[in-house]
Formats: C-alpha cells, structure tokens, sequence
C-alpha cells in the first residue's frame, strides 16, 4: 500500500508511441480507477444500476493524456485493528486530493498538510500557510469517515499514553544485537547518548540504529563520513562529520538532548553538531547494532557494517 506507489503499464499496440517507456509523475491515479477504465479498453459495459468509486483514467494509462482522477483519494487505518498506535504517530485519516495531501485526527485537529509534487518526501508541514486548502480538504475527509462503519480507532484514541515499556537507563550491545518489542530500549522523550568504539572496513555502513524513516536515531558511515541522524514526523536531521574517519581503531560518543541538540565527539574531539529540534518519540521499530532493518532511519542505502564494533554503549536521561 501506500500513497505514492508506482504503477507500470504495459500494453503493446495500445500504448501511444511517443510514451512507451516515459514516466508520468503528475497524474493521480488510484486503483479503484482500473475497473471503469478496463472497461471502456475492452468496450464492455459495466452491470445496470452499477456505479464504481473510480473514474475512468484509460487515456491516461495509455499514454494519451496527462488527466488524473478528479475525485479525492480517502485513507483510513484498518477498522478491525486492536492497538492504539500512540500519539506521535500519524493522525488517523488522510485524503489525497491533486497535488495535496491532507492528514488529520477523527476531530480534525493535528492536521498535515503537504506539496506532494514540491515536497514527495512530505517533510513541510503547511497546514499553517494554507487554512483555506485545510479547512476544505478537513471537512471532504471528516464527512467521508462518517459515511463509514466506525472503527475502534477514536475509543483507542481517548485512551491514555501507555506507560514507558522499561524504565531501564543504560544498555550495553554487541554487533549483530537485535532489539524488538519491549526488549527495544525506551528512549521517546528522553536524552541519548552513545558511546562505541569500531574498526571500519567500509566507506559505508550503519553502526546503530533504533526506529525507521518517520521516528528513530541512527548512527552510521556514509562515503568515508561519521553521520548521526535524528527522525522527527519523517523529517532526517543530520549532524555529518566534517573529515573522513581515519583508518583503525575510533572511539565514539554522540549524544542527543531532550530538545533535539546533536553532537558527535571523534576520538575526543568535537566532529558534528546539528540541531534536530525536536523531543524524541519513541518509534515502533526496533534497535539493531551493525545494521538498519525494515524501513531505513538514516538516508543511505548500504545497511550492514563492515569491519568490527567492540561495543556499544547506550544511556538513557
């Protein structure tokens, strides 16, 4: 699933020649779209008194017209679902609409708004500069939601923060560690540091990471350079050492503050700071040391670390 996923169309002799092998990235497309305009391709007719959610794209899909669905696209999680994911996480409801994606609470309150042309990785909230696109995006996605049988989502909602999952301070890991569920350290709301000493084989590479590509820390190598990264509402905050590491044996502390401040020390000296701006919020994926799995917190596509990690010293405040 998802909200910008790729579709690829494939249909020789049908598609227009001057768009075989283009990509289209302007067009909204959904896949209830396909049934109505399979349809008209195959010049069937659709049963009597039988009225589809989607629109007829075909045009578009062959490659002989740039129009995207006019109607909105509505996002809603799962009905059935028996956790409450907690109230950093994503607001419940979403709506896409041409260039807009709007996300919000099933009161309408904590509302995102994003460009999804000007800002695909939905970093610029600016539901502050548009009220106008986000009070009329808010009302379209609340009446859709109430054309739906409730969920159980706005009972979990009303119920309080659960408490910490541990209360434990300080963690002492090794390479190849894997922390997941309660086991995965408590760290939302709350100071960072890291203390570790490694031996790089590799130009690239994550040391240590905990969370994914919306909440989460992670500290890692990339092209040569140390780099901590600080995951805020999919925001990427990256404090990246100014000189490649030095060959051998490095002794790292890098620290996070409860208000966001990132520092990274090299072998005692002061190598990166950044400012995350942000209160930690604990993230749903675990903690791996020597890699980063399922969804990547940091920005760099090489995982596994290469070469040894003595170990790695975790403190929580």
């Amino acid at each position: 699933g998802g909200i910008r996923s790729p579709l690829i169309v494939w249909g020789p002799g049908l598609i227009a020649s001057d768009a075989v092998g283009t990509r289209n990235t302007a067009s909204v497309f959904s896949a209830i779209d396909l049934t109505p305009s399979l349809l008209r391709l195959a010049h069937a007719k659709p049963p009597a008194g039988t009225i589809y959610d989607g629109e007829d794209v075909l045009d578009t899909l062959l490659g002989k017209s740039t129009a995207g669905r006019q109607a909105e696209i509505y996002f809603r999680r799962p009905p059935d679902r028996k956790n409450y994911y907690g109230f950093s996480q994503l607001p419940d409801l979403a709506v896409r609409q041409g260039v807009w994606k709007l996300l919000c609470d099933y009161d309408g309150s904590r509302s995102q708004l994003y460009h999804l042309i000007d800002d695909p990785g939905e970093e610029e909230n600016l539901a502050g500069d548009k009220p106008e696109v986000v009070s009329e995006l808010t009302a379209k996605l609340l009446a859709w939601n109430k054309t739906l049988p409730q969920d159980n989502g706005l009972e979990l909602g009303k119920q309080p923060e659960k408490k910490a999952r541990n209360s434990r301070k300080r963690y002492t890991l090794q390479q190849g560690d894997d922390l997941s569920g309660k086991s995965a350290p408590n760290y939302g709301g709350r100071s960072v540091t890291i203390t570790t000493t490694f031996d790089s084989k590799g130009a690239d590479g994550v040391i240590l990471a905990q969370g994914g590509d919306k909440q989460g820390y992670a500290l890692y190598i990339r092209e040569g350079k140390l780099v901590l990264g600080v995951r805020d509402a999919w925001k990427l905050t990256e404090a990246i050492a100014r000189e490649p590491l030095a060959s051998g044996s490095t002794t790292v502390i890098a620290t996070i503050s409860t208000t966001g401040k990132m520092k990274v020390l090299v072998n005692g000296k002061v190598a990166a700071t950044a400012d995350a701006a942000c209160v930690l919020a604990q993230a749903g994926d675990g903690l791996q040391v020597g890699d980063d799995k399922i969804k990547p917190v940091g920005k760099y596509t090489v995982t596994t670390f290469v070469g040894s990690i003595s170990a790695v010293k975790l403190k929580f405040d």
